[in-house]
């Protein structure tokens, strides 16, 4: 044995009949190297250097005998030397893929506890969007009233007025009007100019929408003064124009909320039977700020039938894909095209292609991967659900979800069953 830091270890046994105690007589010790006891009765042949050589001397047979027993122990030595070289070495080896094990388990729980705390910031931003949304609501029908009752009292106080009938069709007429491109306004002013003589008069008349000579002498041939009746006229129509604003405004605001509400809810939820397009085009309407620069083209399949499932959760695959897609593609030129039709089977199908860089065939196969990203090594796709968890949506529903991708185009198809029970 040998005595290590107040430990005892040891390293050899040996039987009776064997040589012992070599080393010291090979180093010429007068210290052995290592503590020996004896668990039998033992003879021990105490022997000098001098009565060693002296032996050697006289007896060649010794010579050969003691040589041997050398080489031997040192083969022994040497074998035993290696095989724990070779055990460090795997046990090295060993050690340091455990590490690498324990360094990629911390690493993959640091990722999995920031998505926690990603998804109660996310729950937490549902509740207060359910809260706000509701707040919103009650100020839009306000807004949308009140546009109501000052249309109803404009119209009211310039009935009795001479031309009054003149003034609040004015007002009808800019509240009611569709937007006209600036193609149009232009063709129109054009022709009217060219009827009239008189473009800056046709610029005037085609904004508060007198667009025909006719239509011009129809309203003014019996006014004592055109030139103030067209004054008033214009103004009516701003005030027409300001209230259509008031109404749109207050329609996208409770459009938007309900957006908002339809995305934040989760699965408490009621399983319920709806319309993909609906929410689609929800998503839509959520994500219009990041939609500025990309040209939109939805496809929508007559006789699309209802699926069953959460139309939350549903919104939340729609706005992560939707947000990946605007990601990969370039400000300039981009395009996004959204097709809803019906698959094999009669089940809903919803493809979303976008025309970006399009995803490496490296890693096509591994996006589904839980907390794979290639995004500086942070997971921030979409919104930041992630695909992996987008799929486990969609498989919830019974569906799944496929994707194709090369440079200029990347399409991602989810097909989801008309009905079944969500499991």
């Amino acid at each position: 044995t040998l005595d290590v830091d107040d430990r005892s270890i040891g390293f050899h046994a040996r039987t009776a009949g064997r040589v012992i105690g070599l080393n010291t007589i090979a180093q010429a010790q007068t210290r052995a190297l290592f503590n020996v006891e004896a668990v039998e009765d033992t003879t021990f042949i105490p022997l000098t250097l001098e009565q060693l050589d002296e032996a050697l001397r006289h007896s060649p047979t010794l010579a050969i005998h003691l040589v041997s027993v050398l080489l031997r122990g040192m083969a022994r030595r040497n074998k035993r030397s290696i095989e724990l070289r070779l055990q460090v070495d795997k046990l090295a080896r060993d050690l340091k893929r455990e590490r690498d094990e324990l360094a990629a388990t911390l690493d993959q729980l640091n990722k999995t506890q920031a998505r926690l705390v990603e998804s109660e910031k996310l729950a937490t931003l549902g509740q207060l969007a359910a809260g706000v949304g509701h707040e919103l609501n009650n100020p839009a029908a306000v807004v949308s009233r009140a546009a109501d009752f000052l249309a109803e009292d404009i119209e009211h106080l310039t009935a009795g007025t001479p031309g009054g009938e003149v003034f609040v069709d004015s007002v009808r007429t800019a509240r009611e009007r569709e937007p006209v491109s600036t193609r149009v306004q232009r063709q129109l002013r054009n022709d009217l100019a060219e009827a009239l003589g008189d473009r800056i008069l046709a610029k005037r008349l085609v904004q508060i929408g007198i667009t025909s000579k006719e239509a011009y002498e129809e309203r003014f041939a019996d006014s004592p003064d055109p030139v103030a009746q067209l004054d008033r006229m214009e103004r009516f129509h701003r005030i027409g124009t300001t209230l259509r604003n008031v109404d749109a405004a207050a329609d996208r605001i409770v459009k938007l909320v309900g957006s908002v509400r339809s995305y934040a809810r989760g699965n408490d939820e009621a399983v319920a039977a709806f319309d993909i397009r609906t929410g689609i085009e929800e998503t839509l309407l959520l994500l219009g700020h990041d939609l500025g620069h990309v040209a939109v083209e939805t496809n929508y399949a007559d006789n699309i039938p209802e699926v069953t499932g959460y139309p939350g959760d549903l919104n939340q695959v729609w706005a992560n894909l939707i947000t990946n897609a605007i990601q990969a593609m370039d400000e300039a030129g981009a395009r996004l095209l959204i097709d809803v039709d019906r698959a094999v089977g009669g089940d809903v199908r919803v493809s979303i292609t976008d025309n970006g860089h399009g995803i490496p065939e490296e890693n096509l196969e591994r996006i589904f991967e839980p907390a794979f990203t290639t995004k500086a090594g942070r997971v921030e796709f979409g919104l930041g659900l992630g695909l992996q968890i987008v799929k486990d949506i969609v498989v919830r529903h019974n569906g799944s979800i496929t994707v194709e991708s090369e440079p200029g185009r990347t399409c991602f198809r989810v097909v989801l069953p008309r009905a079944g029970e969500i499991e």
